[in-house]
């Protein structure tokens, strides 16, 4: 679509990209429902990565890291995938089906496993809850003590 707007309009510039991204996304109303958020989690990935590219100017901290270190889009397909792996092993019915779906084919991965996972997870939260709380009471005893 952009070379055949490059072609009738005779020149190239940014609208050309414009009007081609328009219709291409105007596209996905015609696709299925069960696509959409597939489409919106890419859209979304992609937006926050030109969105940062725009962000980073050469005098930057963050440009030095980009430039020399990591890639930002690299750096942020991490930060999306950690995400997606954490709804996966964690929080499965936060989900859609066809993710889940998709991930345990990937991954070849035993339910039981996960579960026990899932119950480590649920162990340590509560063990760290029980933690805060020993804490909170110790501080509140000791204030207690001191008042007295």
């Amino acid at each position: 679509m952009n070379c055949l707007l490059r072609h009738i309009r005779k020149k190239e510039d940014g609208w050309n990209s414009f009007i081609a991204g328009m219709m291409a996304g105007a596209t996905i109303l015609f696709d299925e429902r069960t696509r959409w958020m597939d489409i919106g989690l890419y859209t979304m990935a992609r937006t926050v990565a030109a969105l940062l590219e725009l962000y980073v100017s050469k005098d930057s901290l963050l440009f030095k890291i980009h430039s020399k270190i990591i890639p930002l889009d690299l750096f942020l397909f991490c930060c999306f995938c950690s995400i997606i792996m954490y709804a996966f092993i964690y929080e499965p019915e936060n989900m859609t089906p066809s993710y889940y779906n998709l991930f345990s084919k990937m991954q070849n991965t035993e339910e039981g496993n996960l579960e026990i996972l899932r119950r480590w997870r649920l162990q340590f939260l509560r063990a760290r809850r029980q933690d805060e709380k020993n804490t909170q009471q110790m501080r509140h005893s000791s204030s207690e003590q001191q008042c007295q």
